[in-house]
This record gives C-alpha cells, structure tokens and sequence, in this order.
C-alpha cells in the first residue's frame, strides 16, 4: 500500500467516525449547555437553598448567596459533559474496529498481502 493510500484511508475512516459521532458531538457542545442553562434558570436562590436543605444535607449550605454557587458545582460535577468522554470513545470505536477487519478480510479474499 502506497503512503497516499494510507493517508486516504486513515482520513475516510476518520470522516466516517465523525459523521457517526455528530449526535454526541452536538448534544454534548451544544445541548447539554442548553439543558444546563435550563436547570440553572429554572431555580432561583430560595429553590436553590430549599434542594440543599432537602436532599443535600451532607453539603452544609446555609446562606442563599452560597446556595448559587454550591449548586452549580453540584450540576457540573454529577451531570458535567466528563461523563460523555467514556461512552463517546465506545461509540466512535466499533466503526474503526469493523473498517480494520472488512480492510483485512477483502485484502486476503483478493490475494493481498497485508502490511499491519
């Protein structure tokens, strides 16, 4: 195999992953941020430091200022976009993992030797 035809494989193989990533891509830039603002916009203050006295009682919050910024960083580090890094990587794989053994088994049906 040639370096030009490397280069082309390795970017349609990039192309095709990108295209099957562009639902996690969007939702992960654009929709989670959106759905974050939600929820940050949906509580004020008082409904802030009332989820604190309810469900948060580890977390000791007693002033509605602090509330604001107590929760924000109990949203990112429960729901934060880290949790999307693991199952993106799974969902980008497989297409690699069946374009590598499709490659390899055309390649030894057609009689190719096979540089891997």
């Amino acid at each position: 195999m040639s370096s030009q035809q490397i280069i082309a494989y390795i970017l349609l193989i990039s192309c095709g992953t990108a295209v099957l990533m562009i639902p996690l891509i969007h939702y992960v830039w654009a929709g989670w941020s959106a759905r974050r603002k939600d929820i940050m916009d949906g509580f004020g203050q008082d409904a802030r430091l009332a989820y604190f006295r309810l469900f948060g009682r580890s977390d000791a919050v007693t002033k509605e200022e602090d509330a604001a910024g107590q929760f924000t960083a109990f949203h990112s580090r429960w729901y934060g976009r880290q949790f999307f890094l693991v199952p993106g990587l799974l969902a980008g794989s497989p297409p690699r993992g069946a374009d590598f053994f499709l490659k390899r088994a055309t390649n030894k049906s057609l009689g190719l030797k096979w540089n891997a």
